[in-house]
């Protein structure tokens, strides 16, 4: 029962300093005084909390209050280079790192463009960007780094098992980045970092049930449930490579027909280039929602083709799952509002009837940064504030 008891005291006492710290952390400067009468935590141990954060570096003294009569409060508030983190990013098309601190800004940033094939080539990619942030003054306060990837990736211990997208297999980057930077690391599925972005920063913000999905050069997932973002322990939520169609289009999964093919950036292009039998030439699909906006015939029928394909899609997920949300991420949101509101349509027309009002669809416009700041910030609340 003394063990018990002393686990209860420690609970509070980590939770009364995340609360105490997320006040100040949200740019409020303020007194003890105030400290205590916001959070309804004794003076006695707001005090002692707030005592604790200055000697750590967390938080520091700004200045003296204005006096009410008695004696004047000292007013303090965040220290936000008191810490920092390395986040980042890594994906077929290179690897963008930050260092960020206790506030969200970006100190530093160094980015690569290069095509990353394999794990050897990965990790040359991984210590020439991480590394070269590490003589940047503000690596000095790091405490550690948070990275996403396209793939599934080991709960435990965020090991890379499968990267199809970048030809990765059980691929060490926390020991990579450790070895760089002599500090822990998380990894983050690249879906799961940018629906942890839109709850923190986006459209799904106050949002408890979320389904996110992205399109782009394939098609990912990630579920938030009950306000918790779901992490199952060896990846999940595979979603692009669910079989769309018998004898499709070979996928770099091994399969063909994948939803994530049939949705594809490419597969779109293709689509485009047919339907003008190659007089125009488009790259990507913003090129394709931009003409489409202008009105371009081809590009507008080949937008209506993907939505009845999206719609079905996520009308799977709402039978499924029946999210309040569903976040659809990638250049999608530069589409007509025509190609969003059919998107809408073929959902309601193909979910079961108690849930036809339930899910609300939105698209995204978030930017990258976003991103990176999110995973920065969550990453440091668990470390700084671990639950026992």
């Amino acid at each position: 029962m003394v063990g018990e008891k002393r686990y209860d005291h420690e609970t509070l006492r980590t939770n009364n300093r995340a609360i105490i710290f997320s006040v100040i952390a949200a740019g409020r400067e303020t007194s003890r005084f105030e400290l205590a009468k916001t959070t309804g935590i004794s003076p006695a141990t707001v005090g002692a909390i707030v005592d604790d954060l200055i000697s750590e570096g967390l938080i520091r003294e700004m200045r003296m209050g204005g006096s009410t009569g008695g004696r004047r409060p000292v007013i303090v508030g965040l220290n936000p280079k008191g810490r920092t983190v390395l986040s980042g990013s890594l994906s077929v098309s290179g690897m963008s790192c930050t260092l960020i601190d206790l506030a969200g800004n970006i100190l530093a940033r160094r980015s690569i463009q290069r095509r990353v094939l394999g794990n050897d080539a990965a990790k040359a990619l991984v210590e020439e960007t991480a590394g070269g942030l590490m003589s940047d003054p503000a690596s000095k306060a790091l405490i550690g780094c948070v990275m996403n990837v396209p793939g599934q990736v080991r709960a435990a211990d965020s090991l890379v098992l499968n990267s199809p997208p970048l030809k990765l297999s059980e691929f060490d980057l926390p020991g990579i980045l450790k070895n760089l930077t002599g500090t822990c690391c998380q990894v983050y599925k690249d879906t799961d970092a940018l629906l942890l972005a839109e709850l923190r920063r986006g459209c799904a913000k106050g949002a408890s049930n979320t389904v996110y999905v992205w399109v782009k050069a394939g098609v990912g997932m990630s579920y938030q449930h009950d306000s918790q973002l779901l992490i199952l322990p060896r990846g999940g939520f595979e979603l692009g490579h669910t079989a769309s169609i018998s004898g499709g289009s070979a996928c770099h999964c091994g399969n063909t027909g994948c939803i994530g093919i049939e949705l594809s950036e490419a597969h779109a292009i293709e689509l485009y280039t047919r339907r003008s039998e190659g007089t125009v030439v488009v790259s990507d699909y913003i090129e394709i929602c931009k003409v489409a906006v202008r009105g371009d015939r081809i590009a507008l029928e080949v937008l209506s083709f993907l939505a009845d394909t999206l719609g079905s899609v996520l009308a799977n997920v709402v039978n499924l799952l029946n999210p309040e949300l569903i976040v659809v991420g990638g250049p999608l949101h530069l589409a007509p509002l025509e190609f969003h509101n059919h998107v809408r349509k073929t959902v309601r027309e193909k979910v079961l009837w108690p849930f036809k009002s339930a899910a609300r669809i939105e698209f995204s416009a978030l930017p990258d940064d976003s991103v990176l700041e999110a995973m920065g910030e969550e990453f440091m609340k668990n470390v700084l504030f671990p639950l026992p």
